[in-house]
């Protein structure tokens, strides 16, 4: 397989050189800025722990959601349904992508998404160089990106991620940073300026008497698919899988306590590590976290005197956890016929191999195998907000045509399934 994992730390840039290296740019940066300063305030007053199930679904793109970060944007924030589709080049044709969320026995919803297709390969804020000299030549595939992240202790962290992470990308782009970098440098300024403005809202509430300090934060785990290639940056325990050919290929990993390299670049970051009994499992700090690397979480990443990284603008490791994540690579195949990303909630009960079969088990639809990813996973007994996002890549097989068909109908060698306990569809 043509894959690159490209690991490591992130460059020392500040959070300024990040919004304002270009010149032509610094007065739109400028307001960006101004947003991101204000953000965590505003959003404090929305229905985002809502659990109500709502649903919602596009043909051609996805839903605009205003604001200044364009159109074709879709932010979820309930269980909603969403579809996206895209005119792609030469390799892959077109693509669908779909996306369901649901809270499921908890009380808040505290998983976010995006689902932005055009976005490597569009017009406007630079967002043409993510994909390098293909899109930015219009011969690569259809672009797309896509993300979930998973909140915990809260919703904010999440929420503030899902808003800012596709500007911050597209500031990026502008300065001719490719994907991969892009990524990196999104995740470490949306951690540094969440940290800052969450710090005043902490202290603003305070000295009102409403409420104690809390530490919220969550999993990150964005794909950005351009010019024939897909990188995926992952940082926590949501998880990317590709299907190639029929088979689970895994495209990122889980950064969790229990993986022996995590424990010790915890503990070498000057965090602490231990087995809780009761959690059957490690944990990091005295939250007893089970990531180790995330958004957010500032008691186990930023002590009190230690909050210079913050002001840089680098990744706040202090502690131990960090927000740098883990980046891979590959080249899109046309034995690829499509990509799952989706929170714990689901991995928790269900396998790589299962989430696939279940897809093969489904029509040929984003949004229905997405919501049956997350209807199995919830019938399984999943305790946690679970959210699915699928896309399908039509040039795959010459797939086009399939999308009203069940993938395991018809064919010398129909693909295996995952029947589910109300049957299946072969």
């Amino acid at each position: 397989m043509d894959m690159d994992v490209l690991m490591g730390t992130s460059p020392g840039h500040t959070t300024s050189d990040m919004l304002t290296s270009d010149p032509s740019d610094r007065e739109e940066d400028a307001t960006y800025a101004a947003l991101m300063r204000s953000s965590v305030r505003s959003s404090a007053t929305s229905s985002a722990g809502s659990s109500r199930r709502s649903s919602w679904s596009s043909s051609g793109a996805a839903s605009t959601s205003g604001g200044p970060l364009g159109a074709g944007l879709a932010v979820g924030r309930h269980g909603q349904p969403a579809a996206a589709a895209a005119a792609g080049g030469q390799l892959l044709g077109s693509f669908q992508a779909g996306v369901f969320a649901d809270p499921g026995p908890r009380e808040s919803m505290e998983d976010r998404h995006i689902l932005l297709p055009g976005f490597g390969a569009g017009p406007g804020a630079g967002s043409s160089r993510l994909g390098g000299a293909a899109a930015q030549a219009g011969a690569g595939p259809g672009s797309l990106l896509a993300a979930v992240f998973d909140g915990h202790r809260g919703w904010e962290m999440a929420d503030f991620a899902a808003i800012h992470m596709p500007r911050l990308l597209q500031l990026a782009g502008g300065r001719g940073v490719g994907p991969a970098a892009a990524l990196r440098e999104a995740f470490a300024v949306v951690d540094a300026a969440f940290y800052r403005e969450w710090q005043v809202e902490q202290h603003s509430k305070a000295a009102r008497g409403r409420m104690a300090e809390r530490f919220p934060g969550c999993t990150a785990l964005v794909a950005l698919l351009a010019g024939g290639r897909l990188t995926v940056a992952n940082a926590g325990d949501s998880r990317a899988v590709l299907c190639r050919g029929g088979v689970a290929v895994a495209v990122s990993r889980d950064h969790t306590a229990a993986a022996a390299d995590e424990r010790a670049r915890v503990q070498a970051a000057g965090g602490s590590v231990a087995w809780h009994a009761a959690a059957g499992g490690w944990r990091v700090g005295p939250a007893a976290l089970q990531v180790t690397r995330s958004l957010g979480d500032f008691d186990l990443k930023v002590p009190a005197a230690a909050t210079a990284a913050a002001a840089a603008g680098q990744p706040l490791t202090a502690g131990g956890l960090t927000s740098d994540p883990e980046l891979l690579q590959l080249a899109i195949q046309p034995e690829d016929d499509f990509l799952v990303l989706a929170t714990d909630g689901l991995w928790d009960v269900c396998s790589e191999a299962e989430v696939i079969g279940l897809v093969h088990d489904t029509v040929r639809q984003p949004e229905l195998a997405s919501k049956r990813l997350v209807m199995e996973a919830l019938a399984r007994g999943s305790r946690d907000n679970v959210t699915a996002l699928v896309v399908f890549f039509d040039g795959a097989a010459g797939r086009a045509g399939d999308r009203g068909r069940v993938y395991a109908r018809g064919g010398a060698a129909p693909p295996a399934v995952t029947p589910t306990f109300y049957g299946t569809l072969r």
